[in-house]
């Protein structure tokens, strides 16, 4: 995420992200964040390889999401707070309260990261303790509160990204790297791998990639397309094609496009994991439910298609969202009830 909505982190991808999805270029706003009513209930499904193993439901006004040491960690705009889940069981672990309203939030680097949802701080939690053990202040960024900013940790720094820039945190020191590096006109997807941060842009069609070791924009190449999403797997890069309706591998090596992976419906997020590249759907086109809550596996090695896993809600789900952290495929499904479901690769 992928265009990466509301990111958190994945196996060798970020996410991102806040997620908010691209369907027809048009990002979709997260529902109107209401009060927490009930504690998230996990339903054991299945055990089998890649099926959905567990459905886990969010309280209300669930916001976005980020997965790392064991846990799924989920903010709540209107209760100021993040709520930590047991990966394995589902169970309810922490309530860390916090004193502003969160949006963004990622994990990597040892660490869980969270931005304030007018953009002008950035904390980080402890998950040995779960508190906020520093915060970051971003006031001197200037990020205005509408803009799209995606957030992800790791390769020895902590990103954000802002639509038109890259800003470097140094998550040892928690102060911000030099100058922000422009990298595309329209950033909406973010991945980590290979050393580097990648970034995709939807407006020109720009692939970036950024060193943290020298705080500079190592390549920057033109795909040919507008980018609505980012993966990145141990031997290659993968970018969403939502208008051409496909997922296209580039080699990291060279930077050079290869294999061209024909999909039959709109994509939304994709994501790398367990040998193979996991493609969201997109829940609605032009506010228009698409009627699809199929999760397309495409096998690295034979480049196509092999199987689709259903996750459910497709009348009502807003967007899905696609992750891979701790062995496991992730997929939020946005609902006024919303959910995380988990695929067994």
């Amino acid at each position: 995420m992928s265009y990466m909505p509301e990111r958190s982190d994945f196996f060798c991808v970020c996410l991102i992200l806040p997620i908010i999805l691209l369907s027809s270029c048009s990002p979709n706003p997260l529902p109107e964040v209401q009060t927490v009513t009930e504690l998230p209930v996990a339903t054991q499904l299945s055990s089998g390889r890649n099926e959905i193993r567990q459905r886990i439901s969010l309280p209300q006004g669930a916001g976005a999401v980020a997965f790392g040491d064991g846990s799924i960690w989920v903010t709540n705009r209107m209760k100021q707070n993040v709520l930590r889940i047991d990966m394995e069981t589902g169970d309810t672990g922490a309530l860390i309260e916090l004193d502003f309203e969160p949006r963004e939030i990622a994990y990597g680097e040892g660490a869980v990261w969270l931005c304030s949802a007018d953009h002008t701080r950035l904390a980080r939690i402890d998950p040995q303790t779960n508190k906020v053990t520093a915060e970051i202040d971003l006031r001197p960024l200037e990020i205005p509160d509408h803009v799209l900013l995606l957030i992800t940790a790791g390769e020895g720094a902590v990103w954000i990204t802002d639509q038109t820039h890259v800003i470097q945190i140094d998550p040892q020191t928690h102060q911000i790297v030099g100058q922000p590096l422009p990298a595309g006109e329209e950033i909406i997807a973010v991945a980590l791998g290979h050393g580097t941060l990648w970034t995709g842009s939807h407006d020109d069609g720009i692939v970036s990639r950024v060193d943290a070791k020298t705080h500079s924009v190592l390549a920057s190449f033109d795909v040919g397309f507008s980018v609505h999403g980012l993966a990145v797997s141990d031997e290659s890069a993968w970018v969403l094609d939502e208008h051409g309706f496909a997922v296209v591998r580039i080699d990291p090596q060279t930077n050079q496009q290869q294999e061209r992976i024909p999909i039959d419906f709109i994509g939304a997020t994709l994501v790398a994991g367990a040998g193979s590249v996991w493609v969201a759907p997109a829940a609605r086109d032009s506010g228009a439910s698409t009627g699809n809550d199929a999760i397309a596996r495409i096998d690295e090695e034979e480049k196509q298609i092999l199987e689709t896993i259903h996750v459910g809600d497709a009348p009502a789900s807003e967007y899905y969202s696609v992750y891979f952290s701790d062995g496991s495929v992730w997929v939020l499904v946005n609902t006024p009830q919303a959910s995380i479901v988990q695929i067994t690769p």
